[in-house]
């Protein structure tokens, strides 16, 4: 009888998945000849791995909304107080499509927008070209549409990369249209494609800004149920708000200022590496002096087998995090057997090519029972008391470190790793605790900033969701 649509992120830091919830009522569904749709933006925390909490909540409305459903169905009376958040859809629309999609946004074209400005069809104001030149070469240009062969000189080609001839695109810029995914992708460097499935579209100057329109189109949930040409039969009939050009340049100029602020602190949380700088007058000793490394099982062997602890796949381990968060549980008497152990304040890192290269590593925390199991390409450092967990994470994680052990790596070309005896008898600087404690502490201030960065970065792309939003008329984020 309903669908509710939550966002994604609502299980974080667990996962990011998009998840809907089913209401199941035999007597009710008997007597609607609709679905309720509803499509909740906010739950009370915002979409961030912290989940800290905000003062918007769709969640009481929605219950209320659904309530009020299911009391009309039981009366026999007409439903027709819909807040935003709702949508009634009829079974006879939804079993026209033969996969029977329940997901509300497939129905999100249907959707009466309440907006300030006046709508119209994407075809008026986006001419579709299909150019018959081939491109010169140029040069060497840097995208992320889909995943491009890049060779200097050579050109940049989307689509099938395969191919050595393409469309060239006199014009720039230009909305790359995929025919087969609804997807779209603004592009403003030179180019070629080779796919009947991307359509080129431009705007019409007189009317439109084309990076206004790029953004519109973010808010358009289509999806075709089967593969056809999309653009000329269905994409292209749909409704956007277009106010005038003056007042379409502020919106992508304010847009544009939030993605600069995004830019930049992407910057620094992609580019922070914490250092040390070495002192002569600290000893140098080897890495097995300071930790044991890969801890005994054997000292698990008085636990019961059914206490659950912390399961950890090589893909929960971060490149340029010191912590990572435990998202799975598992039963000690499972993991023990093929599976890397460790504890909290322990160490990890990647042996295994590419993701020793990557910087795959991180310190335990919060681990379920205090005890955690991960893939068997771990290597596990346990400190002793001459040194701290995150002295051990700094001197793994320096650029010294990673040349050697890449160095030192045996195996087959596809699945190389470090051995152990590399790990052991690596030499790193051991100052005194006190000094290591000082270190530490400085390096805890610089990732405080870099949280704080990664933060701003969540702040401003909710806010260009949210204005995007305003244009289209909804309340709230997008």
């Amino acid at each position: 009888i309903a669908v509710i649509s939550l966002p994604a992120g609502v299980f974080q830091p667990y996962s990011g998945v998009k998840t809907s919830v089913l209401i199941l009522d035999k007597r009710l569904a008997k007597k609607s000849q609709n679905i309720l749709f509803l499509k909740i933006e906010n739950d009370g925390f915002d979409l961030g791995a912290q989940r800290r909490e905000i003062d918007k909540n769709d969640l009481p409305l929605a219950l209320q909304t659904l309530e009020s459903f299911k009391e009309c169905l039981s009366n026999d009376r007409a439903f027709e107080d819909l807040p935003s958040l709702a949508t009634l859809v009829e079974k006879s629309v939804i079993l026209e499509n033969r996969e029977i999609v329940l997901s509300g946004d497939r129905y999100l074209s249907d959707k009466e927008f309440h907006t300030e400005f006046d709508r119209v069809k994407l075809v008026d104001v986006l001419d579709y070209e299909q150019p018959t030149k081939y491109i010169v070469e140029s040069e060497n240009y840097n995208d992320s549409f889909k995943t491009p062969v890049l060779t200097a000189g050579k050109t940049f080609i989307l689509g099938y990369t395969n191919e050595t001839k393409g469309i060239f695109i006199d014009e720039l810029p230009v909305i790359i249209f995929d025919d087969f995914t609804t997807a779209t992708k603004f592009v403003d460097f030179p180019f070629k494609v080779k796919s009947s499935a991307m359509k080129i579209l431009k705007a019409k100057k007189e009317l439109a800004e084309i990076k206004y329109l790029y953004y519109m189109m973010q808010q358009i949930k289509f999806n075709a149920s089967e593969h056809k040409r999309f653009w000329i039969s269905q994409y292209s009939q749909l409704e956007i708000p277009l106010p005038t050009l003056e007042i379409q340049q502020q919106i992508v100029a304010e847009i544009q200022d939030y993605q600069k602020v995004i830019d930049g602190a992407k910057q620094v949380v992609n580019n922070y590496k914490p250092t040390i700088t070495i002192n002569p007058d600290w000893a140098i000793v080897e890495l097995g002096e300071v930790c044991e490394v890969n801890p005994k099982k054997s000292e698990l062997k008085e636990l019961d087998g059914n206490l659950k602890v912390s399961f950890v796949p090589m893909a929960d381990l971060n490149e340029n995090e010191i912590s990572f968060m435990p998202r799975e549980e598992k039963p000690l008497a499972e993991v023990i057997g093929g599976y890397t152990y460790f504890a909290d304040n322990d160490v990890l890192f990647a042996k295994v090519t590419p993701c020793f290269e990557n910087g795959k590593a991180g310190i335990a925390k919060d681990l379920k029972n205090k005890i955690g199991f991960g893939s068997s390409e771990f290597f596990v450092l346990r400190a002793n008391e001459k040194a701290l967990p995150i002295w051990l994470y700094l001197n793994i994680k320096s650029l010294k470190f990673s040349v050697e052990g890449k160095s030192q790596m045996s195996g087959t070309s596809g699945l190389q790793r470090i051995p152990r005896e590399f790990v052991t008898n690596y030499k790193i600087p051991l100052p005194s605790l006190e000094e290591q404690q000082i270190i530490v502490k400085a390096i805890e201030e610089e990732l405080q900033l870099v949280n704080a960065n990664k933060r701003l970065v969540e702040i401003f792309e909710q806010k260009i969701k949210t204005k995007i939003g305003e244009v289209w008329g909804l309340r709230g984020n997008v």
